[in-house]
């Protein structure tokens, strides 16, 4: 089994929506601060909405490791040819030193997770998928709230449309 080299992650006592606490293991060295908490919080109500809007019944359970700082080893164990590793990492410090906004941040969050339950590979996929759960926290939201103009013309370079 992989394990991280030296490290002290701990299972977080963070609240999520009942309907899928079970399917979302938040891990971190320190809890995180009430704004982040709350923020995991709101997503997971928008994410079990949208579970329950498309009957969506194959949920495995997501791993995410709130990260304080900017790396951490891996290690195999001596018998381990190979691994598959799969689960999202939010450096949650750097959200702070850009000052990012709540909707980045959520946006962040929401990313990741669509990558992992939807089995998202392409961008373009993901970015419709982002967008469709974040309109669940406001009907307003587009792309432009959450995301560079750089990237947002990458979008569309490989086919993004606005719906």
């Amino acid at each position: 089994m992989v394990k991280l080299k030296n490290s002290s992650l701990k299972e977080l006592s963070m609240e999520l929506d009942e309907r899928i606490s079970s399917k979302i293991k938040l891990f971190g060295v320190t809890e995180p601060d009430e704004n982040i908490k709350e923020l995991f919080y709101l997503i997971s109500t928008k994410l079990a909405d949208q579970f329950e809007y498309e009957n969506k019944q194959d949920i495995s359970v997501c791993k995410c490791i709130l990260m304080d700082s900017d790396e951490f080893t891996f290690i195999l164990e001596p018998n381990e040819d190979s691994c598959t590793i799969n689960f999202c990492i939010y450096p949650i410090h750097r959200w702070t030193i850009n000052n990012l906004s709540k909707t980045r941040m959520l946006a962040n969050i929401v990313e990741q997770l669509c990558h992992f339950y939807w089995n998202l590979k392409d961008e373009v996929k993901g970015s419709y998928k982002v967008l469709e759960i974040m309109k669940r926290v406001s009907k307003r939201i587009e792309l432009e709230h959450f995301y560079d103009v750089d990237y947002i013309e990458y979008l569309y370079s490989l086919g993004y449309k606005k719906n």
